[in-house]
């Protein structure tokens, strides 16, 4: 698996870290079909896309966008695309390992231990 999807978790942990609204990590960990979770995925993408042309609450959150790696996301992404849809068992993992990882990297930025990120 590319990159075992952590740019596109990490856009999804700073979503959340920032915004508060854990909806599309939801909705992409229980996506049924690839059809879907890409879905949700340009949802999640449009709605970062406005969050970097505004101004960030949670500075942790807008100090994890220094280690965004876009054209590795774009490799991710594109690694999805290419999933054979029979095999829904893959497509599973992914979506959960996606959902999973965005979800520790939010728990990171809201953190209130020293050391872990959400520190003011």
């Amino acid at each position: 698996m590319v990159d075992k999807f952590d740019n596109l978790a990490r856009i999804l942990g700073i979503l959340c870290a920032e915004r508060g609204d854990y909806s599309y990590v939801d909705k992409i960990g229980y996506a049924p079909s690839k059809d879907t979770l890409l879905f949700y995925l340009k949802e999640a993408f449009r709605d970062f896309n406005s969050l970097l042309s505004g101004s960030f609450e949670n500075k942790a959150a807008e100090k994890e966008i220094q280690y965004l790696n876009l054209m590795t996301a774009e490799k991710e992404l594109k690694a999805i695309e290419e999933i054979d849809v029979k095999d829904r068992k893959q497509l599973r993992e992914i979506s959960s390992l996606i959902s999973s990882k965005a979800l520790l990297v939010a728990a990171r930025l809201k953190s209130k231990f020293p050391g872990e990120g959400g520190e003011e």
